[in-house]
């Protein structure tokens, strides 16, 4: 990586802590940068056990659907970074083997129909109840040892540890916001808050629309758009982030 590609996303490092698409062009930039398929920020709360998407770059809605909602208690790679420092690598081939791999559910059932073969990861807040970081999947065809993936991302890590604690702490702060922080955040209209409100509160996609009066066309564009402003890739974290800003009490 070169000196003009590191100082260009240490920049978008930074001000994706404050952007209304988050992470989400820096994630893209990382996943290109490693030659990965997908790319994604996980965030698992260890005081309900929940792991959530919270941003992605290329995923499949149907993928994080399916990891949040049954993969995700299969998922071999959380327990063991849960255990590890800041900063340092899980690189399944290295902790997990391949032995493991090919005798994983998760592996075989979940990653290979989408062909995912190898995992990355990294955890940059790893203290109290949050274990947060960075993941990237690579193709089944990429022979690319993880180990020299991680080794052109390693320079990045202290921007991008220092960029995540700011986050969770401007998060921390959104908690005593508002519906107009809501839309001041993300730049949501009128009628995309109303729609977030309405699915969040639960149900599918095709309630809120009646409940709002508006086609199921139209409620599929509008949260197109959500999501694309939030960084949120499913109802889950959409309701995670609503609940956040104390908007359902």
């Amino acid at each position: 990586m070169d000196a003009r590609r590191f100082d260009s996303l240490v920049r978008s490092i930074s001000e994706g802590v404050l952007a209304p698409d988050g992470w989400q062009p820096v994630l893209a930039a990382l996943r290109l940068e490693l030659g990965c398929e997908q790319s994604a920020y996980l965030v698992h709360d260890r005081g309900s056990q929940q792991t959530l998407i919270a941003e992605v770059a290329q995923l499949d809605l149907d993928f994080v659907r399916q990891y949040e909602t049954r993969y995700v208690a299969l998922d071999p790679v959380r327990p063991v970074a849960d255990a590890m420092p800041e900063g340092e690598w899980f690189i399944d081939e290295r902790e997990l083997g391949a032995s493991t791999k090919r005798h994983s559910e998760f592996y075989q059932d979940f990653l290979r129909p989408y062909g995912l073969g190898a995992i990355i990861c990294t955890p940059l807040i790893n203290a109290g109840p949050t274990l947060a970081g960075l993941a990237f999947q690579s193709h089944l065809s990429d022979r690319e040892p993880g180990t020299a993936k991680a080794r052109r991302l390693q320079p990045l890590i202290p921007h991008l540890r220092c960029a995540a604690r700011l986050r969770a702490r401007f998060s921390e702060l959104a908690r005593h916001g508002d519906l107009g922080l809501l839309r001041e955040l993300y730049g949501l209209s009128k009628a995309e808050v109303r729609l977030v409100l309405a699915w969040s509160a639960g149900g599918s996609l095709v309630d809120a629309a009646a409940c709002l009066d508006i086609s199921p066309e139209t409620a599929r564009t509008q949260l197109k758009s959500v999501f694309r402003k939030t960084g949120c890739a499913s109802q889950t974290a959409l309701t995670r982030l609503v609940s956040s800003l104390d908007l359902l009490a």
